[in-house]
């Protein structure tokens, strides 16, 4: 991150451009390729080598901010917190919607909490910031706010509660997610010029986006997976290889494609769902699955019967208003496969 204004918690001194920071990560990248070699060499003399599994992975990307040296923040608006400018954005659209009363507030601290008479809050861990209401917005309000944040400069991307859910976030985490564009950032402290450093609490590619190898003797050899995964797959992944499935409350699913036949789960297709998300207003929906003949069916981790001889099984459920999640599991022969969809009931397509 090399956050700290000189000295970091564990005794670095920060680094004072971005080219170093740079080189500092290619630097620690060769250190860890050394060790994670030494082990090899171990594992070879020891002829343990072909029977190990390997999975090297990371949990996010980073985004770099701010200046890229301390003299060039000294006169760019990008090294300076994009907050103020945010907040009397936010106030000016709210109060057209809400009125003159409307009031907003930042709240950065563990210890303090919003006024009694605050309509919304923002918080910050230091680039996105969350928007939460007191009372829930209307969709209206929400839109006009992201309208007036796309001319601004450091208006990078959003997401709302709904899309958040999707993407396994609880419900009151925010009303509006705002991530700003590379180098522009959201800080809490608005006097400091921040320079050389780097950050991953951001809707940006570069955060977004891991990493992850896998190898072994129960994996597919010169395989180049490019198909959109999770880090929550990467748990049962692990667990397939070494020949039990879990964790017992995942949600992702082991990566079946970059495996060898016999360690593969059953196949499961979620059929008339081309995406993991639909949008209905019906207050129900028919969920129809292509699986193995006669497999066990578990809708959101409950006992929901077994697919008939085809390998059918037609799912059916209730819903309610709003972000309604389906956790599909299919287990066959003591493995599992998993897919995750979700529907949205409206009460309007408006």
């Amino acid at each position: 991150h090399n956050l700290s204004d000189k000295m970091s918690d564990n005794g670095k001194i920060k680094l004072e451009t971005r080219a170093e920071v740079k080189s500092k990560a290619i630097e620690t990248l060769k250190d860890i390729d050394t060790e994670i070699g030494k082990v090899m060499d171990i594992l070879k003399e020891r002829g343990l080598f072909l029977t190990t599994s390997f999975v090297i992975t990371t949990d996010h990307g980073m985004v770099s901010f701010g200046a890229d040296t301390e003299e060039e923040s000294k006169d760019k608006d990008y090294a300076y917190s994009q907050m103020p400018d945010l907040m009397d954005t936010i106030n000016k659209v709210s109060k057209k919607h809400m009125g003159k009363d409307f009031k907003l507030e930042m709240v950065n601290d563990e210890d303090k909490k919003a006024s009694p008479d605050a309509d919304a809050i923002l918080t910050t861990a230091g680039l996105q910031v969350q928007v939460k209401f007191r009372k829930e917005p209307r969709d209206e309000l929400l839109r006009d706010i992201v309208e007036a944040l796309k001319d601004k400069p450091y208006y990078g991307d959003h997401m709302y509660q709904d899309q958040l859910q999707v993407r396994g976030v609880p419900p009151r985490f925010a009303d509006l997610l705002i991530s700003p564009k590379q180098p522009y950032h959201f800080s809490h402290d608005f006097k400091r010029a921040y320079y050389a450093v780097n950050q991953h609490d951001s809707l940006d590619e570069d955060a977004q986006k891991i990493f992850t190898l896998v190898s072994g003797p129960t994996v597919k050899g010169d395989l180049y997976y490019d198909e959109e995964i999770y880090n929550i797959d990467i748990a049962p992944t692990m667990a397939r290889i070494l020949g039990f499935e879990g964790p017992k409350s995942a949600t992702g699913t082991a990566l079946d494609d970059v495996l060898i036949d016999e360690y593969k789960g059953p196949k499961l297709e979620v059929l008339d769902f081309p995406e993991s998300t639909k949008i209905v207003l019906e207050d129900s929906i028919k969920i129809l699955i292509e699986t193995e003949s006669e497999s066990d069916i578990n809708i959101n981790r409950e006992s929901a019967g077994k697919s008939d001889e085809d390998g059918k099984f037609e799912i059916k459920e209730e819903l309610k208003d709003g972000v309604n999640r389906f956790i599909i599991e299919v287990v066959k022969d003591g493995k599992s496969t998993r897919k995750v969809v979700f529907v949205i009931k409206m009460t309007s397509l408006d």
